[in-house]
C-alpha cells in the first residue's frame, strides 16, 4: 500500500473515530438532560431549612355561605372529612362585612367559623373584595380591587384575627393579585401587594400571633406585565421585594390545565402542574427555602358529555381520565415534593351557576353525595397518617396516638430522622423498626436531629418509638427522606470520558501519521495567493446571505461558508468581527432560533484564531508572548469579567444577567483578547472600526427618508438605522468620528486627508440627525476637540475658539424648544433625568454591596421612581456611568472604572511616544473614549453589546499600539495579515 493510501485510510480512521466520540458525547449529553428533566424539582426531604407539612396535609375549597340552614352546613362539612379532607378553604369578603366604615355584620361568618371548628378541621380565611367607600374613583364598580388605602384593609385584617384567633390555621392576604380585575384597573403591581402585604400581616400578628400569614394566592398566567402579570415573575418580585420576611407562607395555584401530572415540562411559557416547580426554584434561587409553598387551589377538569355551558379555561377531559390525573398529581407531590406543606382541590361544592365550568372541579354533586372526583380524591389520600418525603411536627403525631404506649410511625423513603425541642433535656427512647428488626436505645440530644433509619432503598418502612408521655412530648420533628439511587446519567458520562480518552489513544499513531497540519497550511498558502479584495467579498457576500437570505436554509448554508472561509482567513475573519460591532442589532434567524451576527462572527473569529495557531503549533508560543506582554489593562478586563460572573450569579433577574453576562462582557471580552494576541495588526484593525462606521453613517444617511429608519419624536425625525434607539445609534457613532480626524489631520497625502476628513463629516452628520442632545453637546464635540487639543498648538486655539463659537452658539439653540427644556429642571427631558438620578442613587443605597446585578436595574426601578417621572418606568440603565457601573456590578465597579480610566491613560501615553502616524490612531482612539466619557455622564456607556465591544477594542488597540508592540510603518493595504 503506497504513501497516498496509508494517508487516505489513516483520515478515514480518523474520521469514523471522531464520529464515534461525538456520539458518546451527544449519548451522555442527552442522558444528562433527559435526567435534568426527569428530576426536576425532586428533594430529598432531608433539608433543614424546609417548611413542616400542613396535618393533614390535603384540603379543599368551600363557600359555606351557600347553605343556608345549620344541617346542610354540618353535612357538607362531614361529607368534607369522609373524603379525607383535613383543610377548608373560605373566602371573608370585606365587601359584605364593612359596608359602611366601621360597622361590621359578622353574623353570618361567625356560624361559619364556628361549623369548622366543630367539625374539627382546619380553617384558611381568604380576606378579599372591598367595599365601595375603601375602593379608588376608578374602581368603583370593581368589588375585587383593592383598597384605596392600605390602612383602610389592615384595619378590617386586624380585627378579623382578633375576632377569631385561635380558630383559624392561616390568613391569605389577597386573592389573584396578579391579574385583573383583583388588582382593579391599572396595572399589576407587586410593589402596591407587599405595602399591602405589610400592613394586613402585622395586624394578623399582633391580633392572632398563633396564626399563619399567606402571601400571594396567584393566578396561573403566561403574560408578563399589563393588566396581568405571570405568577412565577409575580412571586419573583415578592421576594425580590421582601415579602419572604412579612409572611409564613406562599400561596400558589396548581391546575393541570391540558396535561397530565407527569408532564414534566417546566417552563414559564407552559402552563401545566410541574408549573409549581419553577416557583420552588424562584424560592430556593432568592434564599426563601424555608418559605412554605402552599397549592391553595388545583385540579382537573371534567365536563359531562353534551356541556352547554361556558368552555373551561383550565381545559377538560374526561371523568376517568381526571380521576386518574388527580391521583397522579397527589401521588407525584407526596413521593416528589417535600417542599409542598398543603394541596387544596378546588372546590367541595362550589357556588356557581350550572353553566360555570367549575362544576367540572366539585368533589360533592348538588345533593350531597361525592362525584367520580370526590371519590377518586378520597382513594388517592389513602391513608393520611403514612408518612411521605417532608418535615413533620411531631406534636400532632403523638397527640393522634395518645392512648397508645408509644409513637407507631409508618413511611416511605429510605431515611427517617426526629428532634427534640431546642430547651429539651437529653432524651433517652426505645426503637425498633422493619429494617434491622432490633430494638435499641437512642439518645436525641436536644435541638439536634438523629437518624433512626437508614435503609439502601425507598420501601414501606415501620418504626415504633417507646417512652414516656414526658419523653415524646419533647419530640419537636419528624423527617422523612427519600435519597434517590445515583441515576444512570452518570455512568453515561463516565462511559463518554472513558471512550473518548480510549478513541484519543487510538488514534494518537494515525493523527501522527497524517500530513493535516501541512496540508493545512499548504492550503492557506494557496489561498493567500488570492487578490486581496476576493476572500473580503467572499466573506461579505457570505455574511449578507446569513443576515438577509431567503429562507433559513439558505441563512445556514451562508453562515457555514462564512465560517469556512474564515478558517482560512483568521486575520480577515477578525476584521469581520470588528465590523459586526456596527451590525449588532440584526440577527441571523435560523427557524426559530435567532442569534446576534455579533456574536456569531466573534466566536468564529475565535475559532478561526485557534485553528490557525493549533494547527501551526504555536498555541503555547502565543500564549507565553502574551503572558510577557501583560498588562494592567489585562488585569482591568479580567475583574471586569469576574465582576460581572458574581454579580450575574446573585441577580434576581438571572436570565437577563446571563444574557447580559455573555453579550457585553465575555464577547467583547473575547474580541479584546484576539486583538492583544497580536491576530490582526492594530492600525489595520482601527482602519476596520472607521469604516464600518462610515458604512453605518452612510445606512443612516439612506434610510432617514424611510419610515423604517427615523424615530419621529417632539415634532422632529431622528435618525435611528436599524437600532432601537437614535441615542443608541449616536452613542456608537461619536466614539468613531474622532478617529477620522485624527487620521485626516496626520495624513501625508491630500488624497488620505480628505478621503479621512470626508469620512469625519459623514459621521458627524449621522450624529447631528439623531438629534441627541448628548451627542450634539457632550460626547462629539469632547471627543472631536480633544484630537485637536493634543494634536498640535494650532489645534489648541482652534479648540478655544470652538468652545466659544459652541458657548455663543447657546444663545439661538436655546430657543430650540427641544434644546431650551434642558434649562428646564421642574419638567421635560432635564427633569426625568434628575429624578431617574435620584433614584438611582438610593437604589445604590439599598444594595451598596452586590448592586442589583447585569441588565437588572429595569426590573427594580420601579421600586424606586419619583413622582412626575412614571412617563420613563421601563428604563434598563440610570444614564450615568459611575452609577451604571455600580449598580450592575456592585461597590466594586467604582475601582474598577478607575482601573479602566488609568489603564487606558497609561496606554496612550505609552502608545504617544511613537511615530506620527502611530500618534493618529491611538488620538483618534482617545477621542472616542473621550465622547464616551462625556456622553456617559448622561447615558449609555459601556453596558451594550457594541458599545462594550468598540471600548475593549480600543483598550486592546492602544496597547497594541505602543512601541515594543507596533512598528512605525504604515499598514500594509495589499495584503491580509496572520
Amino acid at each position: 500500500m503506497n504513501r497516498r493510501h496509508r494517508m487516505v485510510f489513516g483520515l478515514l480512521r480518523v474520521g469514523l473515530a471522531l464520529a464515534l466520540l461525538l456520539t458518546l458525547f451527544a449519548w451522555a449529553a442527552a442522558d444528562v438532560a433527559r435526567w435534568r428533566h426527569d428530576r426536576r424539582g425532586m428533594e430529598s426531604g432531608l433539608s433543614p431549612s424546609l417548611a413542616p407539612l400542613v396535618q393533614p396535609r390535603y384540603g379543599t375549597n368551600v363557600a359555606l355561605e351557600q347553605y343556608t340552614t345549620d344541617q346542610a352546613l354540618r353535612q357538607a362539612l362531614q361529607a368534607a372529612k369522609g373524603l379525607d379532607v383535613g383543610v377548608v378553604r373560605q373566602h371573608l369578603p370585606w365587601a359584605e362585612i364593612e359596608r359602611e366604615r366601621g360597622q361590621f355584620d359578622w353574623a353570618r361568618w361567625d356560624r361559619l367559623v364556628a361549623a369548622v371548628d366543630e367539625a374539627d378541621l382546619q380553617l384558611i380565611l381568604v380576606l378579599d373584595t372591598s367595599p365601595s367607600w375603601a375602593r379608588a374613583a376608578g374602581d368603583a364598580d370593581n368589588v375585587q380591587a383593592p383598597a384605596a388605602h392600605d390602612e383602610d384593609y389592615a384595619a378590617f385584617v386586624g380585627t378579623a384575627a382578633a375576632r377569631y384567633r385561635g380558630r383559624v390555621l392561616a390568613y391569605q392576604i389577597w386573592d389573584n393579585p396578579n391579574i385583573a380585575p383583583n388588582w382593579g384597573a391599572g396595572e399589576i403591581d407587586p410593589h402596591g401587594y407587599v405595602a399591602m402585604l405589610r400592613q394586613a400581616s402585622a395586624a394578623i400578628r399582633a391580633a392572632d400571633p398563633a396564626a399563619l400569614v399567606l402571601a400571594g394566592g396567584m393566578a396561573p398566567t403566561t403574560e408578563l406585565r399589563g393588566r396581568n402579570m405571570s405568577d412565577v415573575l409575580f412571586a419573583r418580585e415578592l421576594l425580590r421585594l421582601g415579602a419572604a420576611k412579612l409572611c409564613d407562607g406562599l400561596a400558589v395555584k396548581a391546575y393541570g390545565f391540558w396535561s397530565g401530572p407527569y408532564d414534566r415540562r417546566v417552563d414559564e411559557g407552559v402552563l401545566n402542574w410541574s408549573r409549581l416547580v419553577l416557583l420552588r426554584e424562584e424560592l430556593r434561587r432568592l434564599d426563601a427555602d424555608s418559605l412554605s409553598l402552599w397549592a391553595v387551589e388545583g385540579g382537573w377538569v371534567a365536563l359531562p358529555e353534551g356541556w352547554a355551558g361556558e368552555p373551561s379555561p383550565l381545559g377538560s377531559d374526561l371523568a376517568t381520565v381526571q380521576a386518574e390525573r388527580l391521583a397522579g398529581g397527589l401521588g407525584r407531590a407526596r413521593e416528589e415534593w417535600p417542599w409542598l406543606g398543603l394541596l387544596c382541590l378546588q372546590a367541595l361544592q362550589p357556588a356557581v351557576e350550572s353553566g360555570d365550568p367549575m362544576q367540572g372541579l366539585a368533589l360533592l354533586g348538588a345533593k350531597g353525595e361525592p362525584t367520580a372526583l370526590g371519590l377518586a380524591f378520597a382513594t388517592a389520600v389513602g391513608d393520611t397518617a403514612a408518612l411521605y418525603p417532608g418535615r413533620y411536627l411531631a406534636g400532632p403525631l403523638v397527640s393522634a396516638q395518645a392512648a397508645s404506649s408509644g409513637l407507631d410511625l409508618t413511611f416511605h423513603g429510605t431515611t427517617l430522622l426526629v428532634s427534640t425541642q431546642a430547651g429539651a433535656p437529653r432524651t433517652s427512647l426505645r426503637e425498633l423498626d422493619s429494617v434491622e428488626g432490633v430494638e435499641r436505645t437512642v439518645t436525641l440530644p436536644p435541638g439536634r436531629a438523629v437518624t433512626l433509619v437508614k435503609a439502601p432503598v425507598a420501601s414501606w418502612i415501620g418504626v415504633h418509638l417507646e417512652g414516656s408521655p414526658e419523653q415524646l412530648a419533647q419530640l419537636a420533628v419528624v423527617q422523612v427522606g427519600y435519597e434517590r439511587r445515583w441515576h444512570s446519567a452518570w455512568w453515561s458520562v463516565l462511559a463518554a470520558l472513558v471512550g473518548g480518552v480510549a478513541l484519543a489513544l487510538a488514534i494518537r499513531r494515525e493523527l501522527a501519521a497524517v500530513p493535516w497540519r501541512e496540508g493545512w497550511v499548504r492550503l492557506a498558502e494557496r489561498a493567500e495567493r488570492l487578490p486581496t479584495w476576493a476572500p473580503a467579498a467572499g466573506l461579505a457576500v457570505l455574511g449578507g446571505v446569513a443576515l438577509w437570505g431567503p429562507s433559513s436554509l439558505v441563512r445556514l448554508l451562508g453562515l457555514l461558508g462564512y465560517a469556512a472561509l474564515a478558517l482560512l482567513y483568521p486575520a480577515l475573519s477578525l476584521q469581520g468581527a470588528l465590523a459586526a460591532l456596527f451590525l449588532a442589532p440584526l440577527n441571523v434567524r435560523l427557524g426559530a432560533w435567532q442569534f446576534s451576527c455579533m456574536e456569531l462572527a466573534i466566536l468564529i473569529a475565535v475559532a478561526a484564531l485557534a485553528w490557525d495557531r493549533f494547527v501551526r503549533g504555536v498555541v503555547c508560543a502565543t500564549l507565553v508572548d502574551w503572558w510577557h506582554r501583560r498588562s494592567l489593562a489585562d488585569l482591568a478586563v479580567a475583574a471586569y469579567i469576574v465582576l460581572a460572573l458574581l454579580a450575574a450569579t446573585r441577580a434576581v433577574y438571572q436570565r437577563e444577567a446571563l444574557r447580559e453576562l455573555r453579550l457585553v462582557f465575555i464577547e467583547p471580552a473575547l474580541l479584546y483578547g484576539l486583538l492583544r494576541l497580536r491576530a490582526l495588526d492594530a492600525r489595520r484593525a482601527a482602519e476596520t472600526l472607521l469604516w464600518a462606521g462610515v458604512g453605518l453613517a452612510l445606512y443612516a444617511l439612506v434610510a432617514y427618508s424611510q419610515p423604517s429608519g427615523v424615530i419621529e419624536a417632539e415634532g422632529l425625525r431622528r435618525a435611528r438605522a436599524y437600532f432601537g434607539s437614535p441615542n443608541n445609534l449616536a452613542l456608537l457613532l461619536e466614539r468613531v468620528a474622532p478617529l477620522g480626524l485624527a487620521l485626516g489631520l496626520a495624513a501625508v497625502s491630500p488624497r488620505r486627508r480628505w478621503l479621512y476628513l470626508g469620512a469625519t463629516v459623514l459621521l458627524a452628520l449621522g450624529v447631528v440627525l439623531t438629534f441627541s442632545r448628548g451627542a450634539w453637546l457632550l460626547g462629539l464635540p469632547a471627543g472631536l476637540l480633544l484630537v485637536l487639543a493634543l494634536h498640535s498648538r494650532r489645534g489648541r486655539r482652534v479648540v478655544v475658539i470652538a468652545v466659544l463659537c459652541g458657548l455663543a452658539l447657546l444663545i439661538p439653540l436655546s430657543r430650540v424648544p427641544r434644546f431650551a427644556a434642558l434649562a428646564d429642571l421642574s419638567s421635560g427631558t432635564s427633569f426625568l433625568r434628575v429624578q431617574l438620578w435620584r433614584s438611582a442613587w438610593q437604589m445604590a443605597r439599598d444594595h451598596p454591596l452586590t448592586g442589583v446585578g447585569p441588565d437588572n436595574f429595569l426590573y427594580y426601578y420601579g421600586d424606586y421612581i419619583l413622582p412626575g417621572a412614571e412617563v420613563d418606568r421601563w428604563l434598563s440603565h440610570p444614564h450615568n456611568i459611575v452609577l451604571d457601573f455600580w449598580l450592575r456590578l456592585g461597590v466594586a465597579g467604582l475601582p474598577l472604572l478607575a482601573l479602566f480610566a488609568w489603564a487606558s491613560v497609561r496606554s496612550a501615553v505609552k502608545a504617544l511616544e511613537g511615530c506620527l502616524p502611530q500618534r493618529a490612531y491611538v488620538l483618534g482612539l482617545l477621542g472616542g473614549m473621550a465622547a464616551m466619557l462625556a456622553h456617559g455622564l448622561v447615558d449609555a456607556s459601556l453596558f451594550v453589546p457594541e458599545l462594550a465591544g468598540w471600548f475593549l477594542c480600543a483598550l486592546a488597540l492602544l496597547q497594541g499600539l505602543a512601541p515594543n508592540e507596533a512598528a512605525c510603518v504604515e499598514p500594509r493595504q495589499n495584503r491580509h495579515t496572520r
